[in-house]
């Protein structure tokens, strides 16, 4: 078991809330199986300087969103550069395999 956040819930936490969503810990428990959330968003705020608000709902349930600011300012983790870079990489078609008969 780790007892740390991995880097996929990092990167999903930044990416849900420059999106500009409103979350909780079951939304990243059902997204990515994280039960860090809390943890991430206090380094986003202290560490990166990131605008986080926290409101509550029912049964004290946390939700944290981000501030008004433009994403390409914020300072980001080095996990959602990671993750960043991945999706924003052009894609290219494979090629098709060799070994494989034509079908002719």
């Amino acid at each position: 078991m780790k007892w740390y956040s991995n880097d996929s819930q990092i990167a999903w936490v930044c990416n849900a809330l420059i999106e500009g969503k409103s979350i909780s810990h079951a939304d990243e428990f059902h997204a990515v199986n994280g039960w860090r959330l809390a943890s991430i968003i206090h380094n986003l705020k202290k560490r990166y300087k990131w605008p986080i608000f926290t409101s509550y709902g029912e049964s004290r349930i946390a939700y944290y969103r981000l501030g008004i600011v433009e994403p390409d300012k914020l300072e980001k983790p080095r996990s959602f550069k990671k993750w960043e870079a991945a999706a924003t990489a052009p894609h290219s078609e494979p090629e098709p395999c060799k070994n494989q008969p034509s079908g002719k």
